[in-house]
């Protein structure tokens, strides 16, 4: 159902989702529904932190969302460019598939980014089309635009992998590589966003001097059977595109 458009700062933004998902709990407060979180967000907003940001506007032992629930970013471009909509349904097809099957990936449908060079990027492409059942992209940088991140998602993109995963600020380290291998290939009962979920919870329980990487991990978690186009999508008030 779409609710009312709001547009503000990034404060304000956070302020209005946090709002959100409280009238949310409150509706269904009688039943017993998963809830997941979904931002819809363009090439320019990928990177934003949304699974810190506060579940609820109460300051007092505050918990960021990803937490509680889990939370995913999905592409607003791809969404609205029919195009590359076929292969991706493919992959989404696939990628479910295995995960009902097994709780995780095979490592032959998991991709990872190595160099942020052209000829990098060249042979990125060039797997997506020979190997059909990669599913998911592991990106070599966060998607910044200064970054050959921002390159490696939009070949994802435009491929139709359906899972993407990265640090926000270094997808370079042992921890993230260890985490990745646990979100994407773990064979226990959780299902894959439960895995992340539980990486997020463990970096809240470390406190921030740890630093753990479930602090800043994203997924991009595309489902292209459910299209949701914001009617006026745009970026909060004060951040550049």
């Amino acid at each position: 159902m779409h609710g009312e458009d709001a547009v503000g700062t990034l404060d304000e933004v956070k302020e209005q989702v946090a709002a959100l998902i409280e009238k949310v709990e409150d509706d269904w407060a009688r039943y017993s529904p998963d809830i997941r979180i979904e931002f819809v967000l363009d090439y320019e907003n990928l990177n934003l932190d949304v699974d810190q940001w506060p579940w609820e506007n109460d300051a007092f032992l505050a918990q960021p969302m990803g937490c509680r629930y889990p939370v995913v970013v999905r592409s607003l471009e791809r969404m609205t460019m029919r195009k590359y909509h076929r292969e991706w349904l493919q992959r989404w097809d696939a990628m479910t598939d295995q995960l009902g099957r097994a709780g995780g990936l095979a490592h032959t449908a998991a991709c990872r980014a190595t160099s942020g060079t052209e000829q990098g990027l060249r042979e990125l492409q060039t797997r997506f089309n020979r190997e059909r059942g990669l599913v998911s992209l592991v990106l070599s940088a966060p998607p910044r635009p200064e970054t050959a991140g921002r390159d490696e998602i939009t070949a994802g993109m435009k491929a139709g992998v359906p899972l993407i995963v990265w640090h926000r600020h270094d997808c370079g380290s042992t921890e993230f590589t260890d985490v990745v291998e646990s979100v994407l290939h773990g064979q226990d009962e959780l299902h894959l966003l439960e895995r992340v979920r539980m990486a997020r919870t463990t970096a809240f329980a470390e406190g921030p001097a740890r630093r753990h990487v479930g602090e800043a991990l994203t997924i991009l978690y595309d489902d292209p059977t459910r299209l949701v186009v914001p009617s006026q999508p745009g970026p909060p008030e004060g951040i550049a595109v």
